[in-house]
């Protein structure tokens, strides 16, 4: 039997078909597959490090343009790890992150183009150390610390050979100078920035660029603090020299500080407004007002220690603090006038402004209401009909009365005089009866009595102060920075 026949039969022919496609995939891949063996990288990277070799030492000094004349454009790329803190007090804030650094270094790629690399395609790149090819001198310009270059040898630059691009990411911790706005503290946003620049250049020989207007932010990890916003890059000119600005505003998270110093403060400033519903004779009065006022000063102090010791902004919260301090400073000023009214001699009488006071407070205005009232039941009780014996009687009881008035009219004799007497007398006598009436309705007030009433005025006035001072404050402390 013919080979090929065997093999038809044993694995057929489609079998066979794919058999021969594999074998010719298989030596075209061979003869055109390339790699990055050892023996190139080591070939690239000699000759990278002895084209800047000058005289042993690396020859980092001059611009790798092969105009002179134009400006080398740099790129600056900010990659966010983390947002580390931030001090109100100090004026700093702290992230994490790397600074991706991007040129291209036109001399060195034309005189590595001259060598024959077999796999200078793109994307063939190798990795450089930093002290043996020039690189920008990126510096942090608004440092805490100290302000020195971007970068140590632990980060290489990658050298791409197909186009002479050089990039370079080291990592960064920044610490930079930040102006804190605790206006509406904790509901306080903060615009905080980093300035680069490459020191000792002018904008006539190397020109920063972003390649976006935002931070690169794949990496970043969020603050249980502070909440990123916005970022955006910002990029200026000054004194001849080319700026980058990296600007970045975060917000506060509040709940932390609402809980452990708003409420407690906003539930002690309703504590003070209750010294008035002490009785005067638990001899607690002074005491109770004395310590919310100790408690006003100690939640103060603790706020302080918060915020920045500067008056560019002031926070609205210290100022609401200061407020229920001093309102808590008269609570106890006007528990001690209380205690020495309610403790006057009963022979010093109430004044009558002190009492015409309290009258009103009191509800006294309700009075000439109650008194119309007492009319209109008057006038309905002599409407009310009455059996014709009871009538009768009143009728002879009037007449009675007014046959005893005229006889001592006539024992007066009929001058006019004694009419003016008879009826003045009658009109005296009806406002007597008046008066006597009123002033059995107001009596004399005694001191405990005006205390007692002004407690509770006192009460009234202070918690509803304390309730609209709160309102005016907080509402625009949480609605203020949105």
């Amino acid at each position: 039997m013919p080979p090929t026949t065997y093999f038809s039969g044993f694995l057929g022919i489609e079998g066979i078909r794919k058999s021969f496609l594999c074998f010719v995939y298989f030596h075209i891949f061979i003869l055109f597959a390339k790699c990055q063996t050892y023996e190139d990288t080591r070939a690239v990277h000699e000759t990278v490090i002895n084209f800047y070799a000058n005289d042993k030492k690396p020859l980092t000094g001059v611009i790798p343009v092969e105009d002179q004349t134009t400006a080398m454009s740099v790129i600056l790329t900010m990659h966010l790890y983390s947002v580390d803190g931030f001090d109100a007090v100090t004026g700093q804030v702290e992230i994490s992150g790397s600074l991706y650094i991007e040129w291209n270094d036109e001399t060195m790629a034309a005189s590595v183009g001259n060598y024959s690399f077999p796999y200078s395609e793109e994307g063939y790149s190798v990795r450089l150390p930093q002290d043996s090819v020039w690189r920008p001198s990126v510096r942090l310009t608004n440092a805490i610390d100290t302000v020195k270059h971007v970068g140590d040898n632990a980060y290489k630059v990658r050298y791409h050979v197909y186009d002479g691009r050089m990039m370079w990411q080291p990592k960064v911790i920044m610490k930079a100078a930040c102006k804190p706005d605790v206006e509406y503290y904790p509901f306080d946003r903060q615009e905080c920035s980093f300035v680069y620049t490459v020191w000792g250049f002018t904008t006539s020989e190397i020109e920063l660029d972003s390649a976006q207007s935002e931070w690169y932010l794949c990496d970043y990890n969020a603050n249980s603090v502070w909440a990123l916003l916005e970022t955006r890059v910002e990029s200026y000119i000054t004194d001849d020299q080319s700026y980058m600005r990296f600007i970045f505003k975060i917000e506060r998270q509040p709940l932390y500080f609402v809980i452990n110093v708003i409420f407690p403060i906003l539930l002690l400033s309703l504590l003070t407004g209750f010294v008035f519903l002490l009785p005067v004779e638990s001899g607690e009065r002074v005491g109770y007002s004395l310590t919310c006022f100790l408690a006003f000063v100690f939640m103060l102090q603790t706020v302080m220690g918060f915020l920045p010791h500067t008056a560019d902004p002031m926070s609205l919260f210290c100022f609401y603090v200061i407020i229920m301090m001093v309102v808590s400073i008269v609570a106890c000023i006007m528990t001690v006038l209380m205690l020495r009214l309610h403790l006057k001699p009963e022979t010093d009488k109430v004044p009558r402004c002190l009492q015409k006071f309290v009258r009103f407070v009191s509800c006294g205005l309700c009075k000439p209401i109650w008194r119309k009232c007492r009319k209109k039941c008057k006038r309905s009780v002599d409407d009310y009909p009455v059996s014709e014996a009871v009538n009768t009687e009143i009728r002879r009881s009037s007449v009675l009365i007014q046959m005893t008035e005229f006889t001592n009219f006539q024992s007066t004799g009929p001058s006019s005089n004694s009419l003016d007497t008879y009826f003045s007398n009658a009109g005296r006598n009806s406002g007597d009866a008046d008066e006597e009436n009123e002033m059995e309705e107001e009596e004399d007030l005694k001191w405990p009595d005006v205390t007692r009433v002004l407690d509770i005025f006192l009460f009234l006035v202070f918690l509803g102060g304390q309730v609209t001072l709160s309102f005016f404050f907080l509402i625009p402390l949480v609605t203020g920075p949105t």
